[in-house]
């Protein structure tokens, strides 16, 4: 095809090729197995190797100005607070996989300018999980929200996210960027006004909280029962990711990129509800 090519980034040659073929200047390298699943780093091959396949073979390619690297905030545990671009203590071996890659990026010292952007909890159409794990339970009433104080979050809007990438790729300065780390995301927020905002939507109410320690004796239960294979809603390592308060060094990102051309919390709530309407089944019967 004249704009996509279907290319295994393990696979040296055919990348080699590809490459070569298109002569790039400008790389967003987004391609990554994300999930939490894997136990160990050997299991995500593709965010080690593979990136490592593909910032060589883009640095051997002459054409390429800049290239721009999408990692993960789990390159650092929740809750932590990076005080500087090469600190890290990942989180799950997906996070370790991501940091192994900026690593690699880092100590390789390529010809082209480059940068790292590290995605906070992106939402919106097309999310793999959501549809399935989080706005049902909305939609039904069953989420529990865990305790009554505020909980800091940093969520990202899809759209939003693909704005920021667009500006590091193709606007910034090189001066501001090069070599440097920065997080893409939306203004920390409270959790539960997050989920106000789709619980509103889905159900017409607001959701439910309980007390922390009745969530975590669920979740306590939850990781009990993944050991002989039966499937929980929560366990503790949700209970973690729930509860803990995030606080990242995002003023980096603002200071580049105003917040006044962002798509707002109600309008990307608004335009997932309409996507789900018109894409799951159980949606269907929502007004919007």
């Amino acid at each position: 095809m004249k704009f996509w090519n279907r290319v295994d980034i393990l696979d040296k040659n055919q990348l080699s090729d590809t490459i070569q073929s298109f002569n790039p200047t400008h790389i967003l390298h987004l391609a990554a197995k994300a999930n939490l699943d894997g136990k160990n780093i050997d299991d995500f091959p593709e965010n080690v190797q593979g990136t490592n396949n593909i910032i060589v073979f883009s640095n051997m390619n002459k054409t390429v100005k800049r290239f721009i690297h999408i990692s993960t905030q789990f390159v650092c545990r929740p809750g932590i607070y990076p005080n500087s671009d090469d600190e890290y203590s990942p989180y799950t071996a997906y996070g370790l996989s991501k940091a192994e890659a900026e690593i690699f990026l880092c100590s390789f010292n390529p010809n082209f300018e480059w940068a790292i952007l590290r995605p906070t909890n992106i939402w919106g159409p097309w999310h793999p999980g959501y549809p399935y794990e989080m706005w049902p339970y909305l939609k039904k009433r069953f989420y529990m929200h865990p305790g009554y104080s505020r909980i800091d979050k940093h969520y990202g809007f899809v759209g939003n996210i693909c704005y920021q990438m667009n500006k590091f790729l193709f606007d910034l300065n090189k001066k501001d960027i090069n070599k440097r780390v920065f997080y893409i995301t939306d203004a920390k927020i409270d959790s539960s006004d997050w989920l106000n905002a789709f619980s509103l939507k889905l159900s017409g109410n607001k959701i439910r909280k309980i007390p922390k320690i009745i969530w975590f004796l669920l979740a306590l239960i939850g990781s009990l029962l993944k050991y002989i294979n039966i499937k929980f809603p929560v366990n503790l390592g949700r209970y973690f990711r729930t509860t803990v308060n995030e606080n990242l060094p995002i003023e980096k990102t603002f200071d580049l990129i105003p917040q006044k051309n962002k798509i707002s919390l109600d309008d990307g709530v608004k335009k997932t509800v309409i996507w789900l309407k018109n894409n799951i089944d159980e949606f269907k019967d929502i007004n919007v």
